[in-house]
């Protein structure tokens, strides 16, 4: 996107809706305008990859009932209990984990997850057949994050 209007890709900036280097700006709307925008970028975690730990816990508890007539499925109440080291936002941390449960009721009981066991991706990845848990599918859900010290790795 950014070699398409004359700046170099490994000098060049993206802030404030625009491509700034060298003193010269284009805004992305005008980059936009001339075709299909594409972003790439790298991530480089720096020394603190190798100083504290990165790893994160959970535990996932659901009550199922059955009835007994139908044998129709009902998730009746869902917890998650993580430890995730220090939480920045709690209300988007939790929200977070509620999706995963909501999307966990619609893996476990409304579809299917074919894998292809020789390419190693799933085979039905589009929407197309993907049924979405409604309201009435999703129970009351809890989540509880474990309030942890950051992790320090000791060097032995």
């Amino acid at each position: 996107m950014a070699v398409r209007v004359g700046f170099d890709s490994a000098t060049c900036e993206f802030t404030g809706g625009a491509i700034r280097d060298k003193g010269r700006s284009v805004s992305l709307a005008r980059v936009a305008m001339a075709g299909d925008v594409i972003g790439e970028d790298t991530i480089a975690f720096g020394p603190v990859r190798d100083t504290v730990a990165h790893q994160t816990f959970g535990a996932h508890f659901c009550e199922v009932a059955v009835h007994l007539d139908t044998g129709e499925n009902r998730v009746r109440r869902m917890l998650a209990v993580c430890a995730a080291g220090r939480i920045l936002n709690s209300k988007t941390a939790r929200s977070q984990v509620i999706g995963t449960l909501t999307m966990a009721i619609g893996g476990a009981l409304m579809e299917e997850l074919a894998v292809d066991k020789q390419r190693g991706f799933f085979v039905n990845h589009d929407l197309a057949g993907y049924q979405i848990p409604v309201h009435a599918d999703v129970p009351h859900q809890e989540v509880i994050f474990i309030d942890e010290p950051i992790t320090r790795i000791r060097r032995r």
